[in-house]
């Protein structure tokens, strides 16, 4: 059921070009922090990479929502800041970062970032 209350979610497709998608919930230019809603769909990925700023570093902090029956785990280069049950707190412009690919199910995470 849930499922099918997300796919009505007008999302968009994600920056890494993996499949997954996203939606937006807040963004402030000016506080520079985001919030969104990543949606993975079953044969999606994200490949390793670093998240570019233009100045400061990058944080964030992402809430795995829903876990993708196999597949869709979350691997960092190094520690995270923190680390708990399925919440992950990271610098994304300092971290290599990637999603595994989605072998069945699908993956939902919350997730919030900001400048500093």
């Amino acid at each position: 059921m849930l499922h099918n209350l997300l796919m009505k979610v007008k999302w968009t497709n994600g920056r890494q070009e993996g499949g997954y998608k996203i939606f937006r919930l807040f963004q402030s230019k000016k506080f520079r922090f985001d919030s969104y809603l990543l949606y993975y769909p079953e044969g999606s990925e994200i490949p390793s990479h670093i998240d570019k700023v233009e100045q400061g570093k990058h944080y964030r902090i992402n809430v795995e929502l829903i876990k993708a029956k196999t597949g869709g785990k979350f691997l960092l280069e190094g520690k995270p800041k923190f680390k708990w049950w399925r919440v992950v707190y990271f610098c994304p412009s300092d971290q290599t970062h990637s999603v595994t690919k989605i072998n069945k199910g699908y993956r939902l995470v919350f997730s919030i970032g900001w400048i500093k």
